[in-house]
């Protein structure tokens, strides 16, 4: 993703420049009129709504967070809010996919650390926080909740700890992990769960309709490509508490809710082991 600087500043300096330019010269051949100053507020005008054009969702935020202004709604409305403060009645017309919409958090917090000799741009979201990704190539929807989410912005790798919720949503599909632990790369979606379980559905094509798989892990692995690994691994449609049946293996693959494959696992009726697979 890489999001880029935020650009207030820039503004702010680079109109200012340009005005003192300009008074400047006017300083030495004539006294300033009114279209010439209606000329440099419309260029002030002109170089806010390109920056607010052109930002990404974490700058916008971060730009009304220092206005004092607590920023809500997604890409669209944070922009409004920003032309609402600045008087700016233009219509912005058609902008680009907001890739993350921050829903919910208690404290938002970026900084620039030196890490591995590279100066890189984190973001510190923390409190009951709830983040939405829109993957507009792949039309799906990648929504998390934790207790904290770190985003490191120049690597594209988040973090997520404590209590940790994640949905991905791609047409009918969907799919649901928890676990204490979570680790994106959010180019491509690859992950790794630590101490986590997941749920699939599927449409059967039967009488049954909708069927469930439920699955655990001492590490779950999600690649780019959609295989999911489990490292300890369990799994069950039954819908019973605690389960009916179940197959608990030292490694388990899953290609689809109802296609997988399994190594060095046993069968379990209830919690009686009943014949081992290999």
């Amino acid at each position: 993703m890489g999001t880029k600087v935020w650009r207030r500043s820039l503004v702010t300096k680079r109109f200012s420049l340009c005005l003192a330019l300009f008074l400047l010269i006017q300083s030495l051949f004539s006294f300033p009129g009114e279209s010439d100053l209606r000329e440099m507020i419309g260029l002030e005008e002109k170089l806010i709504i390109q920056d607010i054009r052109t930002a990404t969702y974490i700058e916008l935020a971060l730009w009304l967070q220092q206005l004092g202004i607590v920023p809500s709604g997604n890409l669209r409305n944070l922009q409004q809010q920003l032309l609402s403060h600045y008087g700016i009645d233009t219509p912005l017309g058609q902008t680009g996919t907001a890739e993350i919409e921050i829903a919910e958090a208690l404290s938002l917090q970026r900084m620039t650390k030196n890490l591995a000799d590279d100066t890189q741009k984190v973001l510190t979201l923390s409190g009951n926080v709830r983040v939405f990704f829109y993957d507009r190539e792949n039309d799906s929807l990648h929504e998390i909740r934790a207790n904290m989410i770190v985003l490191n912005e120049d690597r594209d790798i988040l973090s997520a700890m404590g209590d940790v919720w994640y949905r991905l949503k791609s047409g009918e599909r969907e799919e649901v992990f928890l676990g204490e632990h979570l680790y994106f790369d959010i180019t491509d979606w690859s992950g790794l769960f630590i101490d986590g379980s997941s749920t699939q559905t599927s449409t059967t094509g039967s009488s049954q309709g909708e069927q469930s798989f439920v699955y655990s892990g001492r590490l779950i692995i999600r690649s780019a490509d959609d295989l999911v690994v489990l490292s300890d691994g369990f799994i069950t449609s039954s819908v019973w508490t605690p389960p009916a049946f179940s197959i608990r293996a030292s490694e388990i693959f899953v290609y689809a809710p109802r296609e997988w494959s399994i190594n060095s696992g046993v069968l379990y009726v209830g919690n009686i082991p009943v014949f081992a697979l290999p």
